[in-house]
């Protein structure tokens, strides 16, 4: 179950870990994605040289808006579970 839910990163991660190994596939995924991660930086870091202050805020706030609505939205769905994990019900 935990699997099914977890990203690509992850499961190679938790896959390398649980089989105490890491082969020649895992490492060049996870080379790729260190690659196209830096390549996101380096590109962000162009176009945020070049947008004003304030559009960065108000992305930055939005961003922010989305993220909380995500996780109050993900906590209000399931309150009891919470709770029975605890012994409270």
């Amino acid at each position: 179950m935990l699997l099914a839910a977890a990203d690509p990163p992850a499961f190679l991660l938790q896959f390398a870990l649980q089989f105490n190994r890491l082969g020649w596939e895992i490492i060049s995924v996870g080379a790729a994605y260190g690659c196209i991660a830096l390549c996101g930086v380096l590109v962000s870091k162009k176009i945020m040289a070049v947008m004003p202050k304030w559009l960065f805020v108000k992305l930055e706030y939005g961003l922010m808006s989305y993220a909380s609505v995500k996780l109050l939205n993900a906590g209000l769905d399931r309150p009891l579970d919470h709770a029975n994990a605890y012994g409270l019900i």
